[in-house]
């Protein structure tokens, strides 16, 4: 016999590999093939040779690997669909995949009599086919190899290469509260921790835990976004904080947070945790005293000192009340001066007011006043104030017209910052 190259075909039918075959259900022989007699029936009208059947294998899967991500219990392996009597030609109806999946590899442990999964190949849609591979062990890294089963019960060699995932660990449980604390600049994430052991401390615990948090939910809100981390090797640990650059990418607007079980290769189980946002507001007032001087009766003034209000949290709205302090003191905060009752107005401005800046309905009371865009709303507002942006606070005092003490009086001006 003679070829274009070395391979040399298993049958001689007409000098070739190809099996015989005529339109009339016949069979011819071929030069050098010995003619047997032999009697039998085919409901598909072929008969196949004894000799190149006996010899005539699948050939061995070639492009066979693991793709997408595993999981806890399984992964995906898929592979290109091989040929028959090496490579030549379709399979047989009827033949199938075998694949043995192990954790180990001793040496008889990956044999095609031990294959965990059987496929069919009787009508694969395209050239690569696959399969999902259920039942496995968690956290553990599995070994897999695939055959070839013909119709006539002809085994092809094994895959040269095994293909290797490794399948996540369980996720974390999750508690009634998923976050522990929430500041300015960071926050805190706590979920039930995997037990460290049990009847298979591979599958029942993790290598660790990694929190993300992401003011664009990762992607789903808008595309990017910076993905904020922490993790621990810790297992046994059951919170963890992600730290925020401070600014406008704080925890004053919503984070999204997601904690993962790690495999012992690096790979994530995540849980979703939620979505936060700080709730911590705070105000640096520069003096609490104000510099009034000595004041007559029924008279009004500007207090030349202002306050310097600085919000040091997240965007706040700015609440203010005054009060007398004098203990045992007649005097008392009213809506318009009269005997032992006088009035304060607040005024948010870069510069210091006059008297006539000042609205008539923007008088404090001893109960916190909310400002608003046009409330206290000079130049500046103390309505949604950024972070770290100021204010300059000044106050219009309206003394009472009599009054029934002549001792020094106390009186103080408070500020709050409250969520906008």
């Amino acid at each position: 016999m003679e070829g274009p190259d070395n391979r040399m075909p298993r049958s001689v039918v007409n000098g070739g590999g190809d099996a015989s075959s005529s339109a009339n259900g016949g069979l011819t022989g071929s030069v050098a093939e010995e003619a047997v007699e032999i009697e039998g029936a085919s409901a598909t009208g072929k008969l196949k040779a004894g000799w190149s059947e006996l010899h005539a294998f699948p050939g061995a899967v070639s492009a066979f690997s693991a793709v997408g991500d595993a999981s806890v219990s399984g992964g995906t392996v898929n592979w290109v669909v091989s040929g028959y009597d090496g490579a030549i030609g379709a399979l047989q109806a009827g033949s199938a995949y075998l694949v043995r999946v192990a954790s180990y590899t001793s040496p008889h442990s990956f044999e095609y009599f031990n294959a965990d999964f059987s496929i069919s190949t009787a009508a694969p849609a395209e050239p690569a086919v696959g399969t999902d591979l259920t039942g496995l062990i968690a956290n553990t890294t599995h070994y897999a190899q695939i055959w070839v089963l013909d119709a006539d019960g002809n085994v092809s060699p094994p895959s040269p290469v095994r293909s290797t995932f490794t399948t996540l660990a369980h996720p974390v449980s999750l508690l009634s509260e998923n976050f522990l604390d929430v500041y300015l600049s960071s926050g805190s994430a706590q979920w039930a921790a995997r037990p460290t052991v049990g009847q298979d401390v591979s599958s029942m615990t993790s290598e660790g835990y990694l929190v993300e948090a992401s003011s664009t939910n990762f992607g789903a809100l808008t595309l990017g976004g910076v993905v904020y981390s922490s993790f621990t090797p810790n297992v046994e640990l059951s919170t963890l904080s992600v730290a925020i650059v401070p600014g406008l990418v704080s925890l004053c607007v919503d984070h999204y947070f997601r904690v993962a079980s790690l495999n012992w290769n690096g790979g994530r189980n995540y849980r979703v945790l939620g979505s936060t946002r700080s709730t911590e507001y705070g105000v640096l007032v520069s003096t609490q005293d104000l510099d009034i001087g000595g004041m007559n009766l029924n008279t009004e003034v500007v207090i030349s000192t202002s306050l310097l209000v600085t919000n040091v949290a997240c965007p706040v709205t700015y609440q203010l009340k005054v009060e007398a302090l004098t203990p045992g003191t007649p005097w008392y905060v009213a809506a318009s001066p009269g005997q032992d009752a006088f009035t304060v107005s607040a005024l948010f401005n870069s510069e210091e007011p006059a008297l006539g800046d000042f609205v008539a309905g923007d008088m404090l009371t001893t109960t916190a006043v909310a400002s608003t865009p046009t409330k206290f709303a000079g130049d500046q507002t103390g309505a949604s104030v950024p972070l770290t942006q100021e204010r300059l606070a000044w106050f219009k005092l309206s003394m009472p017209v009599t009054t029934s003490t002549a001792d020094p009086q106390q009186v103080r001006v408070s500020v709050y910052a409250v969520a906008p």
